[in-house]
């Protein structure tokens, strides 16, 4: 993972607003976040980042999920 200008930036929920986000793997929830370089950043560091479907996030603060292109960078409400 590369440590860009923005990497301790986090993506956001765009209908709440919070960047905790999660997936499921192999039937598991897997808490992440999504650097502003749409990197996967794990937040439990034993999951490889690389077996995460991007397609398919969930937020854990609302009912929203997507994919990592409808993340925002700012959340005005």
């Amino acid at each position: 993972m590369s440590r860009g200008k923005h990497s301790n930036r986090f993506l956001v929920c765009p209908q709440c607003g919070i960047s905790n986000l999660f997936v499921i793997l192999h039937n598991n929830q897997v808490n992440i976040k999504i650097n502003w370089e749409k990197e996967v950043v794990m937040t439990v560091p034993d999951t490889n980042p690389d077996s995460i479907d991007l397609q398919n996030i969930h937020c854990l603060g609302c009912s929203w999920e997507g994919s990592v292109n409808k993340l925002v960078k700012y959340f005005i409400g």
